[in-house]
């Protein structure tokens, strides 16, 4: 056991906590803001590549504007 009248351990021992979070952070926020830039360009090639694909699959779905037409009498 540690004597904990001491303050030379406790104090080492937050110390060693805080530096250990702070550098678990740094990793994690390292890895996450390299996961976004990689996707923000992937995101970025994939709309200039599929640009006039995109207005086309929603252009698709629409329904087809048909003007009435007259109709032919028969002969």
């Amino acid at each position: 056991m540690v004597d904990t009248n001491l303050q030379g351990p406790v104090i080492i021992f937050h110390l060693s906590g805080i530096v250990g979070c702070e550098v678990l952070i740094w990793v994690l926020l390292t890895d996450i803001l390299w996961y976004s830039m990689v996707n923000m360009l992937a995101s970025l090639i994939a709309f200039v590549c599929f640009f006039n694909h995109i207005p086309n699959i929603f252009a698709d779905h629409e329904m087809p504007i048909i003007e009435m037409q007259p109709l032919e009498e028969e002969v």
